[in-house]
């Protein structure tokens, strides 16, 4: 077992894209982290598609010197990838490095600093708009879905924050797959809904196939129903405060009074599925030996 003098690292966890651009705009991230805690060693790692993997990842920062690793997934919802494939990958990776013990600490989810960017990507592009009143705006969030309904009820609870920051524009939500309502649904519906602007928003961390995906059903929509202004903002992007919000759930997860042995956390508790308002606050288990 590691003494409590080991040195602590920063395992950041990326889903992995195939996408080159995807992955340069992960591993900016993890610079901006790295400028944020500079007394930590960080390292960026994926789940799939794209390398350095997790097991890649647990090994460097073993090979620093770190024996105390704080990793933090850097998705938004905690569906399967979240609650078991993470943590799996974590434990086999853990059992390759003995000596090493590992904290899987919160998802993104509905931090603040999330909620925060979200709002600022609308606001940016509305502001190259004509004016219109909030009253005659419906907003679309629209998820990648999930079979996962603890992640489908992070999307609402997400939605819910967005709305009360801007009480007076409607808010819904959509699903590009496995969840309804789909995200054609809604627009049909959004079409006849008697308002003058629908935004759509994908709540996404990176441009990519999903976000094109969002954008050619509202271009579909847009020449069925021409008298709506339709308008989609694009995805979160690359941003400081997304580096803020893992600098936060990593930094909460320091202190090791409150660490227990993953065995001993329920499924909820290992994927962070507290309520929105204590989102960044649970110390979710540590893998250790």
């Amino acid at each position: 077992m590691p003494t409590r003098q080991s040195s602590d690292g920063l395992l950041m966890i990326g889903h992995g894209t195939l996408e080159s651009s995807g992955v340069a705009d992960f591993f900016q991230i993890v610079e901006q982290v790295e400028g944020l805690l500079p007394q930590v060693p960080v390292q960026g790692c994926f789940l799939e598609l794209a390398a350095p993997n997790i097991a890649s990842g647990v090994r460097a920062l073993h090979e620093k010197g770190v024996r105390w690793i704080r990793a933090v997934p850097l998705l938004l919802f905690a569906a399967a990838h979240v609650r078991r494939d993470i943590p799996e990958a974590l434990a086999a990776a853990r059992a390759e490095n003995p000596g090493v013990e590992i904290q899987q600490c919160n998802h993104l989810g509905c931090h603040p600093k999330i909620v925060e960017l979200s709002s600022q990507r609308c606001r940016e592009v509305l502001a190259a708009q004509p004016n219109c009143p909030v009253q005659e705006t419906l907003l679309i969030l629209v998820g990648r879905g999930s079979r996962d309904k603890r992640a489908t009820q992070e999307m609402h609870d997400f939605a819910e924050l967005r709305r009360q920051a801007t009480p007076a524009v409607d808010v819904r939500v959509a699903f590009l797959a496995m969840e309804r309502p789909r995200l054609d649904e809604v627009l049909r519906w959004a079409a006849t809904a008697g308002v003058r602007r629908v935004v759509v928003q994908p709540h996404l961390l990176f441009p990519g196939c999903l976000v094109d995906q969002v954008r050619a059903a509202v271009s579909h929509v847009r020449k069925e129903y021409p008298s709506v202004e339709w308008v989609v903002v694009g995805s979160l992007g690359r941003d400081r405060r997304i580096a803020e919000a893992i600098a936060s759930l990593a930094t909460r997860g320091m202190d090791r009074q409150n660490r227990v042995h993953v065995s001993s956390v329920s499924e909820g508790q290992l994927a962070g599925s507290n309520p929105p308002d204590q989102q960044s606050d649970l110390v979710s288990g540590w893998i250790s030996g």
